[in-house]
């Protein structure tokens, strides 16, 4: 059973006449806030004389903070109804909220009464209007008609007044429109609990076939109750009423499956209705279902259905069946010489039902106006798919077709304005549909070869609606350019060479190398080819050649080195245009030549030498080799302290013990024996001595021997 509420959901319509046609827009643009914005809404509000008064009875226009709300958040519950009401139903992503609870900020008896409005032009692609709607009332059931809440829906003409129409809703208290409230007790933020009755999301549907071809205005209205100041002391903030809505429009059709009729067919009427009552062809009642199944479809048959809405409103539809409608998709198209716009005119037609449009291109666009404008970036051919839908079978054709965009500003030529040597270079047209060059062709191309010169070239579009200006260029042939290898085209004996190619953009070694380098490793017979930015290639052919180190055996005249033999002579093998550089391995200066004389430092017994020859020959290519020399110390076997100045010191320097023949320690010293003892001169006699010295790695060494002193 149904139970009187005292709440009022006004849907408004009004209504003035003026010419509507099937190339309109089917949807209401934004009428279900998919913009999350109040676009193409007005918001009005009412003003109070005192607690005691009805609203005035004109609204004021404008949107108001919390009486005028879009939501957005999807996961979002209304806490007052204790998180159970979803304040957005499945598959929406917006909604408006009219209204609101009440706040201590509201320090007057504020009776909100609010509403929204939308205009839609009505015609065969809109004439199915459905809303989903849910209410959040405080203290449903304690007033009566003269203080209740209100939410109406209602159809008024263009000049407010209402139309006396089935299709108009009231819930309310008092009157038993709509079943399924729900009460909860709400913990308030004063502390204490408060009756709160609420409707989850209903669907309601209207049916406005008899306003096509006028301008309808939808308004939905929330207004909370109106007790007496004297009725209502202590709790008259908590008294409020609010409800969540989104709408939306469609054609009023009946859709129709299969296609082909003489088999199984489903009728499908438009849903958002409470009830469906489904007669046959000879008046039975055969269902309940929104859809209706039929075994055995036979073009002609006609069904009915009578749909009752939530406002008790009978809406009777009657339906025969049909094979696919006659329709056919045709389009023609204007366009612009300056702009590469492109308006399509929509010819399609179909005998029954009305058409949806989809438009492809193949640059990416769509569209689903049925004459839309479209704008390409490029100037040329184009094509275009228009795919109709009918709205009662749901059966499609398609037409592509080429479709021409033009602007002169993009008229012009592709290729290089050179051509290599002996060859030649395409120059192509672009961004229209015909050429016309000087040389008498009118393709969209023409080759140019030796000698090149001077052209020009005039594009249009097909039957020479739209011409360009004379576009003017010179073609020449490629001017010589930098081409050439770097890298040792010598190779040694076990080195490796690479070879890289300088100035092009691109090439190729040997017809198969695409490397940034060629390795070498054997002498040989190479090409590389190259190609610079124009495309014009150049092959260099290049021989790599294999060289011998040059010699490097030398002979020393000596490798002992001492006081009587310190300057040595050092001769190579000589071969031309060969350098040869010796390092002596004395830390001093490098020594050229292939033959050299070199005196060595014999200070040092012991001292050891490493003479190194480095050649090099013409092409780079170099060799060495090394032998050693050692300083020994010289013993003479005389020596004749005379005060000559020669040979005055046997073994200078040298730390020594001399004897008599008996074996008598004659002198002791740190360097050497002048010949004298204890200060006079020693007779001429064979004398036996012993010296110790060390070389570098100071180990001692001791030679004993024998010299004669002769005066």
């Amino acid at each position: 059973m149904r139970v009187r509420y005292i709440i009022l959901f006004i849907f408004l319509l009004s209504v003035d006449f003026h010419a509507a046609t099937l190339t309109q827009e089917c949807f209401c643009d934004n009428l279900d806030f998919s913009s999350g914005s109040f676009t193409n809404w007005k918001g009005y509000t009412w003003e109070y004389v005192s607690s005691n008064d009805k609203p005035k009875a004109v609204p004021i226009e404008g949107f108001v903070y919390r009486r005028h709300t879009i939501i957005s958040d999807t996961n979002a519950y209304d806490p007052i109804t204790n998180n159970r009401l979803k304040i957005i139903p499945p598959g929406y992503k917006y909604v408006a909220k009219i209204g609101d609870i009440t706040t201590r900020n509201d320090d007057t008896i504020r009776n909100w009464r609010q509403s929204l409005r939308y205009d839609i032009d009505v015609n065969s692609t809109n004439t199915l209007l459905t809303a989903k709607f849910a209410l959040v009332i405080k203290n449903l059931f304690v007033h009566d008609s003269n203080s209740e809440h209100h939410f109406q829906i209602s159809l008024l003409n263009e000049h407010g007044k209402l139309i006396e129409t089935c299709a108009n809703l009231d819930i309310c208290g008092s009157e038993p429109i709509v079943d399924n409230f729900r009460s909860i007790s709400h913990l308030n933020t004063e502390g204490y609990y408060e009756n709160v009755d609420w409707l989850d999301w209903t669907d309601i549907a209207i049916d406005l076939r008899p306003y096509i071809g006028r301008k309808i205005t939808v308004e939905f209205l929330v207004e909370d109750c109106t007790l007496p100041s004297s009725e209502w002391i202590g709790q008259w903030t908590t008294c409020f009423g609010y409800g969540y809505f989104v709408a939306s429009c469609e054609p009023f059709d009946v859709q129709q499956t299969p296609c082909d009729l003489n088999m199984p067919a489903t009728i499908t009427a438009p849903d958002k209705f409470e009830t469906y009552t489904w007669y046959n062809h000879e008046g039975s009642e055969v269902s309940h279902s929104g859809t209706l199944s039929i075994p055995v479809a036979v073009s002609g048959e006609n069904y009915s259905c009578i749909m009752r809405s939530i406002q008790d409103c009978d809406v009777v539809l009657e339906e025969s069946l049909m094979d696919n409608p006659d329709m056919e998709a045709d389009f023609s198209y204007d366009f612009s010489c300056d702009s590469n716009k492109v308006q399509l005119q929509n010819h399609s037609t179909t005998e029954s039902g009305s058409l949806y449009y989809f438009w492809t291109f193949e640059d990416g666009q769509t569209s689903i106006e049925p004459e839309p404008e479209i704008s390409f970036l490029n100037s040329g051919i184009h094509e275009a798919s228009l795919s109709i839908t009918n709205s009662i079978t749901g059966c499609s054709e398609m037409l592509s077709q080429e479709i021409e965009s033009f602007s002169v500003d993009e008229i012009n030529f592709e290729g290089t304005d050179t051509y290599c040597p002996g060859e030649s270079t395409w120059i192509k047209g672009a961004g229209a549909s015909e050429y016309e060059w000087n040389t008498g062709s009118t393709t969209d191309s023409i080759e140019i070869s030796a000698p090149g010169g001077n052209f020009w070239m005039i594009g249009s579009s097909k039957n020479m609606q739209c011409i360009s200006d004379t576009i003017f260029f010179s073609v020449s042939e490629d001017t010589d350019w930098d081409f050439r290898i770097e890298g040792d085209t010598v190779l040694c004996w076990g080195e490796v060479s690479a070879l890289s190619a300088v100035g092009p953009v691109a090439y190729f070694w040997n017809d198969t190398n695409y490397t940034t380098e060629l390795v070498v490793v054997k002498a040989g017979s190479h090409t590389c080819t190259g190609i610079n930015s124009r495309g014009c290639e150049k092959t260099i052919g290049i021989n790599v050649i294999e060289s011998p180190p040059p010699p490097a055996e030398f002979f020393l005249s000596d490798t002992i080195i001492n006081a009587r033999n310190y300057i040595i002579t050092a001769n190579a093998v000589y071969e031309p245009d060969v350098e040869y550089v010796w390092d002596m391995g004395d830390d001093q200066k490098s020594v050229f030549g292939p033959n050299i004389t070199y005196p060595y430092d014999y200070s040092n017994p012991g001292r050891t030498y490493t003479c190194t020859l480095h050649t090099t020959n013409e092409y780079g290519c170099t060799n060495w080799s090394s032998d050693h020399l050692v300083v020994m110390p010289y013993f003479p076997n005389v020596f004749s302290p005379n005060g000559d100045g020669v040979n005055d010191i046997f073994m200078e320097g040298a730390e020594i013990e001399v004897f008599d023949r008996n074996g008598t320690l004659y002198h002791k010293g740190s360097n050497g024996w002048d010949g004298k003892l204890k200060g006079a001169p020693a007779d001429q006699d064979t004398y036996f001595y012993k010296v110790t010295y060390s070389y570098y790695d100071q180990i001692p060494i001791v030679k004993k021997g024998y010299v004669s002193l002769v005066r």
